[in-house]
């Protein structure tokens, strides 16, 4: 396939029409692997680095190994919903479900539970509660749909929101109504004849104040935005792309007519669609131009700025070694084999204990709970909510008296909704209150604690590509970097209010005017100045470290082994605005195997890209805007999101996975083939894919031909009669749980029983392997956690007919699988 460029990208297929090789441009080789059955057990990136997944004899994946080797198990039962996860440190996650296969409740490792509950027509989810160890509910969320399921209402103690569709199903209104501490806002969309997003008013109290609006090209690229409205500025900003729908230039204007110009922003790129330049200007006048260069892998190996040269080097993985400035003090990084710095000392499971500075401690559920400066004794103490939310910050002098106070709450989605800061603690200054207003996961309004407005932000098409902040009757535009970090700030007439630079993990070493407070600065992303921490929506970073303060949301789920690791220390060339997933900053392709979501259980979107406003801003406004993904991470997000379906399907309406993860990164690559027996027949495609690969029919195990996906005829070969399956290669056969066994080769099909549940032993005998015991022993062990767990819901919740249909199903399975343990180790 030749892009717009001209770049040819080769994609190889094996005889099963199966995609097993991409070539890039620059001759950089990923590898697909399958095993008989077609499903994707290896990627092998161009450094040899690989991942692997593991599939029982039903073709459900039940393990996935990184790129470190740390291995990640998947538990079923018969319906093949996902009953457990269990992660690197044997941390159980486990999933419940109803008569219907709907998740009811997900206890964690700490015995923490999540319940949920559904209406009794159509699946939809009413309700969430949130549990501690004894049962008890310390948090609810309620949501209600319309007749046609769309989600019209969602709240929490802390924020209530109220939606409304046109008949065509899109979002038109958003009420904040009923939100504690901020003023009624209603914000309002409009649309093209195509569904793109074309405006967005807000009305504050009832009067309507400001507006934007979007306009595309004939591709669906955002070519113009403005806002305004009463007492709002005038701004103005066009866009342009080349023919590979990369941006070119981004002009800024004071005015909707287009002639009082701010500055324009000019993007250059090389033959492999890398960004080679960007340089911010007023006229002839330069503000500010940068400069990259790349190695073979992709890697940022020099950037120039206005400030100087920096020239990176990076280990064998990715990591950032070492940052030589010209212009600030170097840097120099040594890793373990966790990627955990060896200049600090790091605890179990790669929590940081002691940076030569300060000292600091976790919870359970690995939250920073307490920072203590070793020389002084200050302390810092941290509190989290349910949901791990960073909810105070208490800052003490030597002797424990408090200095400051900060409290942070959220909304629904995970949002924060606003900030105090009581910067003499204990003194009797009073706080100073902020309370924010989102349109999608962006902040669009700011109110003090009186309700006042103090702030309006104008957004780009991007994921955190702020555009101006409108403040005390100032227009303040952020000029940004190759990763959308705010390095200049100017007003109307192209003056630069404040410069700032960064180290290269984004802690500030330099400001022209430290008294200019800009909200957004490192990748986009807001700084915390009354904590020193940058708030990247999952999670609170911190950039003196390098690394997060609480463990990644997914867990293991998000690829990382670590869980506090920024980026996986390759900060030059990646982001996370999530604070979940990471993305591609520089070059797509950059990518390595273990980048966004490696695990094929758990991948969610951050919630707060999963809004109906977010997905009312995907449309044409997510053209145009260069590859985030690597081919790699897109393959194993999309195996992510398949095997998440068996948990998440019918529980939550609101979350469109695909929604979630176009707001996040906005252009992605589809994989052809990749993900399955039945998707040899794709081929690479030039505009994104974002739907979900819908989950295989499940498989009853009363029923070998039940739901069954036969596979095409160019692999009728491989899997005789579309009902059984061939040993692997190499002796990699598996004990058939459910399904007759074939003759190696032969396509001999093998009488089933009839209809009565039991496990046959396999024709022709064979010595199982250890491994083969495993995962029936793997399967046993899960299925008894269940067995556990529903015994303990119906005697909190009552016996339903349900659940007791269910418990004697999976009783009966249990006994089928220890008959076969048995029968096993007696071979």
């Amino acid at each position: 396939m030749t892009d717009a460029r001209g770049n040819l990208t080769q994609y190889v297929y094996d005889q099963q029409n199966r995609l097993a090789e991409t070539v890039d441009a620059n001759n950089n080789r990923t590898k697909y692997n399958y095993d008989l059955s077609g499903n994707l057990v290896s990627v092998v990136d161009r450094l040899g680095r690989q991942v692997r997944y593991q599939y029982d004899s039903r073709n459900r994946q039940i393990a996935f190994f990184d790129a470190e080797g740390n291995k990640t198990r998947f538990q079923y039962d018969f319906d093949n919903n996902v009953i457990a996860t269990i992660d690197p440190l044997d941390q159980r996650t486990t999933f419940v479900y109803d008569s219907r296969d709907r998740l009811t409740r997900q206890i964690d490792a700490l015995e923490q539970s999540t319940q949920y509950r559904y209406d009794a027509v159509i699946n939809r989810q009413t309700q969430e509660q949130w549990l501690d160890g004894q049962g008890n509910t310390t948090r609810q969320i309620s949501y209600t749909y319309d007749a046609a399921s769309q989600l019209t209402a969602a709240s929490d103690p802390a924020s209530t929101y109220a939606y409304t569709y046109d008949l065509a199903g899109r979002l038109t209104r958003v009420n904040n109504a009923g939100t504690p501490g901020v003023p009624s806002v209603v914000l309002s969309y409009g649309y093209d004849a195509v569904n793109n997003l074309t405006t967005v008013t807000d009305t504050i109290n009832g009067s309507q104040a400001g507006t934007e609006t979007v306009s595309y090209d004939a591709l669906d690229r955002v070519t113009q935005m403005t806002q305004s409205g009463a007492g709002v500025a005038a701004k103005r900003v066009e866009m342009a792309y080349d023919a590979a729908s990369q941006m070119t230039g981004l002009t800024r204007y004071s005015d909707l007519a287009g002639t009082q110009s701010v500055a324009d922003t000019v993007y250059d790129y090389d033959g492999s669609g890398r960004l080679t330049s960007l340089t911010h200007q007023r006229g002839a006048n330069v503000i500010a131009d940068y400069g990259f260069t790349y190695d073979d892998a992709n890697r940022l190996t020099q950037l120039t700025t206005p400030d100087g040269t920096s020239d990176y080097s990076y280990n064998n993985r990715y990591e950032l070694t070492s940052s030589d400035h010209s212009y600030q003090s170097d840097e120099a990084y040594d890793y373990d084999a966790t990627g955990n710095r060896t200049s600090y000392t790091t605890g179990d499971r790669n929590r940081l204990l002691n940076d030569g500075t300060y000292s600091y401690e976790y919870d359970n559920e690995g939250n920073r709970t307490r920072r203590v400066d070793i020389a002084t004794g200050e302390a810092t103490e941290y509190t989290w909510d349910y949901r791990n939310r960073l909810t105070s910050i208490v800052s003490k002098d030597g002797t424990g008296t408090i200095t400051q106070t900060v409290l942070y709450t959220y909304d629904v989605y995970d949002r924060r909704l606003s900030k105090s800061v009581d910067a003499d603690g204990a003194g009797a200054g009073a706080a100073t209150e902020e309370h924010f207003v989102y349109d999608g996961s962006h902040i669009a309004l700011v109110f003090d604690g009186a309700g006042t407005l103090t702030h309006r932000y104008f957004h780009g098409p991007q994921i955190d590509q702020v555009l101006a902040e409108e403040t005390a009757g100032q227009t303040r535009w952020a000029l940004g970097d190759h990763q959308g970090s705010v390095r200049d700030a100017i007003n109307n007439t192209g003056t630069v209010l404040n410069h700032t630079t960064y180290d290269s993990f984004g802690q500030v070493t330099g400001e022209s005017n430290p008294a200019l407070d800009f909200r957004f600065g490192y990748t986009g992303r807001e700084t915390d100045e009354e904590s020193d921490l940058m708030y990247y929506r999952a999670r609170y970073y911190d950039p003196a470290l390098g690394t997060f303060v609480s463990a990644d949301p997914l867990g293991f789920a998000a690829g990382d082994p670590n869980l506090y690791r920024y980026v996986f220390n390759s900060p030059t060339n990646f982001t996370d605005p999530s604070g979940e997933f990471v993305g591609v900053a520089v070059a797509a392709g950059a990518a390595v195997v273990a980048v966004g979501a490696a695990v094929g259980i758990g991948i969610v979107a951050n919630k707060q890209m999963q809004t109906p406003e977010a997905q009312a801003a995907i449309g044409g406004a997510l053209q145009g805007l260069g590859n985030a993904f690597s081919e790699v991470a897109q393959a194993q997000q999309q195996l992510a999101r398949d095997v998440h379906q068996n948990i998440r399907d019918g529980a939550r309406q609101y979350e469109a996975l695909a929604g979630g993860i176009a707001s996040a990164f906005p252009t992605t690559i589809s994989i052809p083939g990749a993900f399955g027996p039945n998707d040899g027949e794709r081929r690479p495609q030039v505009t994104p894919d974002l739907t979900p690969v819908a989950p295989n029919p499940p498989l009853d195990i009363g029923n070998p031909n039940a739901g069954i996906n036969k596979p095409s005829d160019t692999r009728d070969l491989i899997w005789p009669g579309g009902i059984c399956k061939v040993p692997g290669l190499d002796g990699d056969s598996k004990p058939n749980l459910g399904q007759p066994y074939c003759e190696a080769n032969r396509g001999v099909d093998i009488p089933f029983p009839d209809d009565t549940g039991r496990l046959h032993d396999p024709i022709p005998k064979f010595v199982p392997k250890e491994w083969e015991i495993g995962e029936v022993e793997d399967a046993i062990e899960g299925i008894e956690s269940s067995i556990e767990e529903r015994k303990r819901l119906m005697r909190q919740l009552g016996e339903d007919s349900g659940h007791r249909e269910r418990l004697r199903r999976e009783e009966k399975f249990l006994r089928q699988l220890q008959g076969r343990l048995k029968d096993m180790k007696g071979s």
